[in-house]
């Protein structure tokens, strides 16, 4: 149900921005309820809301053919990918170090995933599974990789006020794309009556989406102060900190290939 879980965030948000707005006004908040645009910026609000809601909606799909720790560090490497895409997109040049801090990050990739790969029985179907699984993330970071430039020209140019109206637009979009898509497909009944058969999954949801919506508004706070690029290396202390749990409650094999991976990926940033 990985697209419900991408809705169930996104309509939660919605649902406590507007009760919010609502109550203290869009004075005192700084923010909108209705969001208006001139023509000029419409593509570029376009691109936000489309590209937040395939990015977060894959993801999710494709931890169901990898590891989490593969996840994890896979998508650690957004940073590479956000550097690429801002010279595209903001025009940003980067240093020859800056790079080589990049060439650390793919490398360890590389390690990381070679070693993951080995773990895995080719007699279950499991390179195929693997396959698929990267081909989702290789997506996804490529989403990354525009989005979080976008996210930053929007912000920069005052085309919203600030993250929390931003998060409220990319949020809006999205649910109404999901709403669509997994009523269409049978899963937002299906992810409801499962929901409604066990009183535990709502709590834990709920706790999930409010941890997830913070952490998201955080790192569009620092792509409006800073730049997308400092928001993917910030993120990758949450990363380290949630890869290094995942391996103590979810005990597997950790390899010296899984090890160097990991050190050369996190170490780079030092």
């Amino acid at each position: 149900y990985a697209s419900f879980l991408v809705l169930f965030m996104f309509s939660l948000y919605v649902l406590l921005y507007v009760i919010v707005v609502s109550i203290l006004g869009e004075e005192r908040t700084g923010v909108r309820l209705i969001l208006k645009f001139e023509p000029a910026h419409h593509r570029d609000v376009a691109g936000v809301c489309i590209l937040y809601a395939i990015s977060n909606t894959i993801s999710r799909i494709a931890l169901n053919y990898v590891s989490i720790p593969f996840g994890m560090v896979f998508k650690s490497c957004k940073l590479v990918a956000v550097m690429l895409a801002s010279g595209l997109v903001l025009g940003k040049r980067y240093s020859f170090y800056e790079y080589v801090v990049a060439l650390g990050f793919v490398s360890g990739m590389g390690l990381f995933a070679n070693s993951d790969w080995q773990d895995t029985d080719a007699a279950d179907g499991s390179d195929l599974r693997m396959l698929t699984g990267v081909a989702l993330l290789v997506a996804a970071l490529s989403c990354d990789a525009v989005l979080g430039n976008l996210q930053e020209k929007v912000q920069k140019r005052g085309v919203v006020s600030g993250e929390l109206e931003l998060m409220y637009l990319q949020s809006l979009a999205g649910a109404a794309a999901l709403v669509a898509l997994t009523a269409g497909t049978g899963e937002l009944g299906a992810a409801l009556v499962l929901c409604g058969s066990d009183g535990r999954i709502l709590p834990t949801l709920l706790v999930w989406a409010v941890f997830n919506m913070a952490g998201i508004c955080l790192l569009l706070k620092m792509v409006h102060d800073f730049s997308a690029v400092v928001a993917a290396l910030s993120g990758l202390i949450r990363k380290l900190l949630s890869l290094a749990i995942s391996f103590a409650l979810f005990p597997k094999p950790l390899t010296a290939g899984h090890a160097t991976g990991i050190l050369l990926i996190f170490g780079a940033t030092a």
